[in-house]
């Protein structure tokens, strides 16, 4: 198991929903750019998605060492309101888990 790697749910460990629904969106845009199109330019180290239809965000390996103050402030929040985090995608995913939008695509954790 790649323990580098994480999937953040925006599920509690007691089965609540954690508010606000919008965090991933703004963690997400905290670390994109825009480029040379104008358009917002997601960083791969954290991908919003959904995975068996629950929200998630998806932490690349690289996260601590690219962007350490990101990656701390991250996991405050997800210890500080006791989400659920997983540390690699099992292959039970399909693609109809998760939808083809940009910011959110099926990643194996275990190869970043």
């Amino acid at each position: 198991m790649d323990r580098e790697s994480w999937i953040i749910e925006s599920v509690s460990n007691n089965g609540a929903t954690f508010r606000p629904g919008d965090w991933i969106e703004r963690i997400s845009a905290s670390l994109a750019t825009y480029g040379a199109d104008h358009r917002l330019q997601y960083n791969e180290e954290v991908q919003s998605c959904i995975i068996q239809g629950r929200r998630c965000l998806l932490v690349g390996k690289r996260l601590p060492r690219d962007y350490p103050q990101a990656y701390e402030y991250l996991m405050h929040v997800a210890r500080m309101n006791k989400l659920r985090i997983k540390l690699s995608l099992t292959n039970a995913l399909s693609e109809e888990d998760i939808p083809s939008i940009p910011a959110c695509r099926l990643v194996d954790m275990q190869a970043l």
